[in-house]
């Protein structure tokens, strides 16, 4: 058996998107520690922080729903918050 037969191969529309035989959130973390590395003058820092932080994240959201990164990003972070909604207390609206 060699490499190849060992990954999926997206069969539907729905599947979540891969960077390569990686899910697209672990990819663009790794890269993005990579980058880093390499402005900072070590690859190979760089390379480690990225394969750390990709594990991290890949053991993180293991076992949940393939958008947890967008659903931890709206919790977590303060960018796209509804500002009018009310709170969740509140049952009955008028109007």
């Amino acid at each position: 058996m060699n490499d190849c037969d060992t990954h999926e191969i997206p069969r539907r529309l729905n599947d979540f998107p891969k960077l390569f035989f990686w899910d697209l959130d672990v990819g663009v973390i790794f890269g993005t520690c990579f980058v880093f590395g390499t402005a900072a003058g070590s690859i190979t820092l760089g390379l480690i922080a990225g394969m750390f932080a990709g594990y991290g994240w890949s053991r993180l959201k293991s076992g949940k729903h393939p958008a947890y990164a967008i659903h931890w990003i709206y919790w977590h972070l303060p960018v796209g918050k509804l500002r009018r909604v009310p709170p969740s207390y509140i049952r009955e609206m008028l109007g």
